[in-house]
């Protein structure tokens, strides 16, 4: 169990890797930076070019009709979460719903081609791995691939994703700027480093200025969120002081349970 939720943790990783390679931040050269997002995307069964379509999209049209993770969080159930939420009832909402994103949530034709894709990449590899290595390769894949991909992994993206858009969909008008939008609709968040590096590894945790600011890698947002700081913009929590050993003083579920951040008054 606790290799699942390592290599779950690691897939997640992937799944940031493949965020920043939709940004064009991975690599100044865009084929070597093109192919590593296919790489990563690939081992987590998505197509990086539909992904670095939508998540584009996403952005430009952020909490619109348009916005194609509207949709997603609406079928996952983040979308119109209560400002204040009661930890089991959500704990009770995912397990219905989690297998989402491991399977596709696009409904319709193209979610079925999603899926049929996803059930021959997992063939294909299944296939390969039994004759490569016998009824101990299909074990192997089985254990260490397939298990994670289906259970460790989308529940950390759900839990992820809940912190990062959870409750805030309705903080602003989809008429409003982009700016404003980008501000309201989204929070940093801010956790002890060891919870950090299994929900929001390379920089994710700061999500809101990740929308702020799209063009600067996730890396680099702490530093920029400490720069802001000094010039007066207090952006989400400061980027220290943990007051539990694993949640920070404004962690995600002491936001999303009991204290949502409001938006920073002063937008650069």
């Amino acid at each position: 169990m606790l290799a699942i939720l390592c290599i779950g943790s690691r897939m997640r990783a992937l799944n940031n890797l493949a965020h920043e390679a939709s940004h064009q931040l991975l690599f100044r050269n865009r084929h070597l930076n093109d192919w590593a997002g296919i790489l990563c995307s690939a081992i987590l069964l998505t197509r990086f070019a539909r992904y670095r379509a939508e998540h584009l999209r996403h952005h430009a049209l952020l909490g619109t009709q348009a916005d194609p993770d509207l949709s997603l969080y609406s079928e996952l159930g983040i979308s119109d979460l209560p400002q204040r939420i009661r930890p089991l009832a959500l704990l009770r909402a995912f397990p219905r719903r989690y297998t989402i994103h491991a399977l596709g949530s696009t409904k319709g034709k193209a979610g079925a081609m999603e899926r049929s894709w996803s059930s021959a990449t997992i063939l294909a590899t299944g296939l390969g791995a039994l004759a490569l290595g016998g009824t101990d390769g299909l074990q192997a894949v089985s254990m260490y691939w397939i298990a994670p991909l289906l259970t460790s992994y989308p529940a950390i993206r759900f839990v992820a994703e809940t912190g990062e858009h959870g409750a805030l969909y309705q903080r602003a008008s989809p008429s409003e700027a982009l700016a404003h939008r980008a501000i309201a609709m989204t929070r940093n968040i801010h956790v002890h480093p060891l919870l950090a590096f299994l929900l929001y590894p390379h920089g994710d945790a700061h999500h809101m200025l990740h929308h702020r600011f799209p063009g600067i890698p996730g890396p680099c947002l702490p530093e920029l969120q400490v720069l802001l700081q000094q010039r007066g913009w207090h952006v989400g929590i400061p980027a220290a002081n943990w007051s539990s050993p694993l949640l920070g003083r404004e962690g995600l579920l002491h936001q999303l349970v009991g204290h949502p951040a409001a938006p920073s008054r002063n937008p650069p």
